[in-house]
């Protein structure tokens, strides 16, 4: 399911980026927290020191030297196909995404009165995600998906830009809310698609025809039911809805599903250089996370001192980087599982 490939109409993004300047004028602008996401898009859009981060890895580092009015430019002399490629590919999207923004910003407007009112009826608390924009995701980590993560996914495939969670204290009000869901407009229109639903409770039985959606636990042991909505202007949206003790282990795990998702299948050992994940890593995983885990999950105490040490590592002066033995991947999905575990088990984490 994907939303489409989108052509850039050049007149349409210079007077897109003209109006970002002047946006980024006002000093108070600049403060908030959608002033704040403004100016690094500008800097992703228009500084090659900053859109590196995108880009194929033999080009990283290979710059032109700035002077004063004068930015940095990659350099492409000598770079394979593959890495020219990509990075025409990259600057492609980067546009895109600049482009689609504005739409993103008023279906997460959308979702949100949408999924108040499901809130409302099945006795769900409305989850409002983190950040700029109503809590939409950010520019640079929606970039960083359809880049380095997923190379070879089109902007259409950005489909959780715009997002909200509704979180349940029952199970039984997840599960008529998520009936409800299913019979609106906004799932209906895409109903057709069988990733247009992913029911990892299993709720989903013969009579309603919603059990080709039911699908077991991703490995991490993490349960959801996750629909994707089409809003008003086309924009596709998605829409989480969990228990509560379910929510608090995914808060915690996040973390560690950050580290785990740069390993590569079939190596002992893999290395993150991601400013971004490495940042991350430091700032989530600190003492109050190791506390809270040792004490609410028993099961996780033994893998949890070797994830301690792998931090502490990573914590020296000057680290820039963090290679992950397999002994510590299997103590970041150890205690992975045991969080889940633990979550799944009502008020244990709350």
């Amino acid at each position: 399911m994907s939303q489409g490939f989108r052509l850039v109409n050049q007149d349409a993004y210079q007077t897109a980026l003209e109006e970002l300047k002047v946006s980024l004028r006002s000093k108070l602008y600049k403060t908030t927290p959608e002033g704040k996401v403004a100016a690094l898009m500008l800097a992703i859009l228009t500084d090659d020191s900053v859109f590196q981060t995108y880009i194929d890895k033999e080009l990283k580092g290979k710059m032109t030297k700035s002077s004063p009015g004068i930015k940095a430019k990659i350099v492409t002399t000598g770079a394979s196909f593959h890495a020219k490629s990509q990075l025409a590919n990259a600057k492609l999207k980067r546009k895109q995404l600049f482009l689609m923004y504005r739409e993103i910003i008023k279906a997460q407007e959308e979702l949100k009165e949408y999924s108040k009112h499901i809130a409302a009826m099945f006795n769900g608390k409305l989850s409002v995600p983190p950040g700029a924009y109503g809590g939409i995701k950010s520019f640079n980590g929606a970039l960083d998906k359809i880049t380095n993560r997923n190379p070879l996914d089109d902007i259409g495939d950005l489909k959780d830009c715009a997002r909200m969670t509704i979180e349940f204290t029952r199970v039984k009000d997840m599960s008529a809310a998520k009936l409800f869901i299913s019979r609106t407009k906004e799932f209906r229109n895409i109903e057709h698609y069988q990733s247009a639903l992913k029911d990892r409770y299993s709720f989903g039985s013969k009579l309603s025809g919603l059990d080709r959606f039911n699908k077991s636990a991703q490995q991490s042991g993490y349960k959801d039911i996750k629909f994707f909505l089409k809003m008003t202007n086309g924009t596709i949206g998605e829409l989480q809805l969990n228990t509560s003790g379910m929510l608090v282990a995914k808060e915690k795990e996040h973390v560690i599903y950050d580290i785990l998702r740069d390993a590569k299948k079939g190596s002992d050992t893999f290395t993150i250089i991601n400013m971004d994940v490495l940042n991350k890593v430091k700032h989530h995983m600190d003492e109050a996370w190791f506390l809270f885990i040792d004490s609410r999950v028993p099961s996780a105490r033994e893998p949890l001192k070797i994830v301690k040490n792998m931090v502490n590592r990573l914590n020296l002066p000057g680290v820039k980087s963090l290679t992950v033995s397999a002994k510590e991947a299997e103590a970041l999905t150890s205690v992975s599982l045991s969080l889940y575990a633990q979550g799944e088990k009502g008020t244990a984490l709350l």
